[in-house]
């Protein structure tokens, strides 16, 4: 997989002006993408042998995923999370576990003179979305939530899955104060990355469970569902107001 790359130039005619920019920046072609996505079941049943090799994010496949996941789902979040929002006061969004920058450049375009976070660990997915997210002015990527004051509006998307501990990580998100929270989960999903198990609160929960307590948690921390979100399919994503 080639990693670095600048100035991306996009070609004419791309049916995908974000996949144009991955194939670029990693040297594929829409070919590689889409055989590579046809390959993610392999992959999901090798994580479920070690659900401890925390290294898949680092692998070439799982850009296919990421890609995949936003194509399918998260791009759809932002749109619906920009339809509420255009009704709703604020000055600034963080994108949590962000991955590939894909949905935080569209937030940064729905919203151009709102301050946007980009938050991810560095690595591969972290050099691509430096690259992607470059030419756009109101997005600061940042490694953890430390520098940060309140920020008015968090989006995490196809992100809590991923956390063992997604109680725990929650809390400190909630340290930012909040007043919406934009959250879509598939904890149910046997999916790349997806625990079998997850702790919360000092309890352990199923994948079929601990989307109850995850909520719960966060009643429990002052805030509830906005009605909105009740025009969504499945509830995805998750539009929580903080009421205290």
């Amino acid at each position: 997989m080639r990693l670095g790359g600048s100035g991306l130039t996009l070609r004419k005619n791309s049916t995908s002006q974000e996949l144009e920019a991955l194939t670029l920046f990693f040297g594929k072609t829409d070919s590689d993408f889409k055989v590579g996505v046809k390959n993610i079941e392999h992959w999901v049943e090798q994580w479920v042998k070690n659900e401890e090799d925390n290294s898949l994010y680092e692998k070439e496949d799982y850009v296919y995923d990421a890609w995949e996941c936003f194509k399918v789902y998260s791009k759809n979040y932002v749109k619906l999370t920009t339809d509420f929002l255009n009704t709703y006061k604020f000055n600034s969004i963080l994108d949590y576990g962000a991955g590939l920058g894909l949905t935080t450049k569209l937030l940064a375009n729905n919203f151009p003179d709102k301050q946007v976070y980009y938050l991810n660990l560095r690595g591969s997915q972290w050099d691509f979305s430096s690259n992607y997210l470059s030419n756009t002015p109101n997005v600061k990527m940042i490694e953890n939530i430390t520098s940060l004051g309140d920020v008015d509006v968090v989006c995490a998307w196809e992100f809590f899955e991923h956390i063992k501990k997604p109680c725990e990580i929650l809390d400190k998100i909630l340290q930012l104060n909040p007043n919406i929270l934009s959250i879509a989960n598939s904890f149910g999903a046997t999916a790349y990355g997806h625990y079998s198990t997850y702790e919360c609160g000092g309890e352990l929960f199923t994948r079929k469970t601990v989307s109850k307590a995850f909520n719960k948690h966060l009643k429990l921390k002052g805030y509830k569902i906005n009605p909105h979100t009740h025009q969504f399919w499945n509830n995805r994503p998750t539009l929580w107001e903080k009421i205290f």
